[in-house]
């Protein structure tokens, strides 16, 4: 009988045994690769080329930011030189020709001034300082207008109220009760004061109506944006806003300066020799 028999794979090469000696093989062999890879010397300076200019057409039709933390166009300027300086560590600042270089001086000072929305932010400001103003005199004449309109309708109804009741207006001193004799012998009749004071408050109602008619009118008026007014102003001047904030969005994206820039960077990358060692065509 045998006991204790080694389970398969417990023998050298068996496959219970083998995970270890896998994993020792694979990371030699990477280490071989890397070292491969390493010794391979410098990039290809053509396909470097191709990655650059493609990576250029990306950064000249990027949307930027006007919120603040978003990507604007300090954070373009960093990716674009981001990426210069890669590639010029890779194949030496020798191999690009003047113009390149003038041109990585000026980007900057470029972009600074064709984003500079100074001018555009102070007329913004004023536009609105100047809308602030408008509506604050438009608010003002609206809520009075409104008042006056308020108390014209209150006294309407009270003297629509007192008409209907056949009472006189309060405004005057009320009637002296009339006498035991007026009373038992045809005292209840009109008199002429009493059909005065009738008279008097159907006068009043039809000038309160009318004042009350010219008032709503007035409010119309001080609403609406079809005439001469404080409310066309206000129109005309967000009309003004919105165009100056769209130029102020303009010259924040900087998209023709950017594009062109871009498409400068990578004309003179694409006119780049082949190969590092080559003598640049641009310094013969």
């Amino acid at each position: 009988m045998s006991y204790g028999n080694p389970t398969r794979g417990s023998r050298s090469g068996g496959k219970g045994a083998s995970p270890k000696k896998t994993n020792r093989k694979k990371k030699q062999t990477y280490h071989k690769r890397k070292q491969q890879t390493t010794e391979q010397g410098p990039p290809d300076a053509e396909q470097l080329k191709s990655r650059v200019v493609a990576s250029l057409e990306k950064l000249g039709h990027q949307r930027l930011s006007t919120e603040p933390g978003g990507y604007d166009l300090q954070s373009w300027m960093r990716s674009l030189d981001a990426l210069l300086d890669d590639y010029e560590s890779k194949l030496g600042s020798s191999y690009f020709p003047e113009a390149y270089r003038q041109l990585r001086h000026q980007m900057a000072q470029e972009l600074q001034s064709a984003s500079d929305v100074s001018a555009v932010d102070g007329k913004i400001a004023g536009l609105r300082a100047k809308r602030s103003e408008i509506s604050k005199t438009l608010d003002e004449e609206k809520r009075g207008v409104s008042a006056k309109l308020a108390q014209v309708s209150s006294e309407i109804d009270r003297l629509s109220a007192a008409e209907a009741s056949g009472e006189s207006h309060t405004t005057e001193a009320p009637k002296e009760k009339p006498s035991i004799f007026r009373r038992l012998f045809g005292g209840g009749r009109s008199t002429p004061a009493d059909v005065g004071r009738k008279e008097e408050t159907a006068n009043q109602l039809v000038r309160l109506r009318t004042e009350s008619a010219e008032l709503t009118t007035k409010l119309e008026q001080l609403d609406s944006t079809s005439r001469d007014g404080p409310a066309l102003d206000l129109s005309h001047i967000d009309a003004e806003l919105s165009a100056a904030e769209a130029e102020r969005e303009r010259l924040l994206q900087v998209e023709e300066t950017r594009g062109r820039l871009a498409d400068e960077f990578a004309k003179i990358i694409s006119q780049l020799p082949a190969s590092g060692t080559e003598k640049n065509p641009a310094e013969s």
